[in-house]
């Protein structure tokens, strides 16, 4: 069963060292703003790059799972609370997962116009 169910995604170097980098980016934000917060100032939107970062995810999570309850979630308060940390590294996974299949496609794409070795299979 696993085998098969594999096989539906496409394996691609590609898209796995995009999805990497996404998900290095996108940690360190979270973690910047979580940690490190803006002192205030003239103007001030914590938690604003976090959800720019994870929009598909978080708007795909607010629409499906409404149990998370994830237009509630406080993007824009620090700290976050463990279920804000949750849906965060839940939307963030999610994206990473979107990342890898859209550079998979970009991968399967340069394949076809420069040759076999654009993008070759793990």
């Amino acid at each position: 069963m696993a085998s098969t169910l594999l096989s539906l995604f496409p394996r691609s170097k590609f898209g796995l060292i995009l999805a990497i980098l996404y998900l290095f980016l996108a940690v360190g934000i979270a973690y910047n703003e979580r940690y490190h917060p803006s002192s205030g100032g003239f103007i001030s939107f914590p938690g604003l790059a976090t959800s720019v970062v994870t929009f598909p995810a978080s708007y795909f999570l607010s629409v499906c799972v409404p149990w998370l309850d994830f237009d509630q979630l406080g993007f824009f308060e620090t700290p976050y609370s463990s279920k804000t940390l949750f849906a965060i590294g839940l939307a963030i996974a999610l994206c990473a997962f979107l990342v890898y299949l859209i550079g998979a496609a970009l991968g399967a794409f340069a394949k076809t116009l420069f040759g076999k070795d654009a993008d070759s299979s793990v």
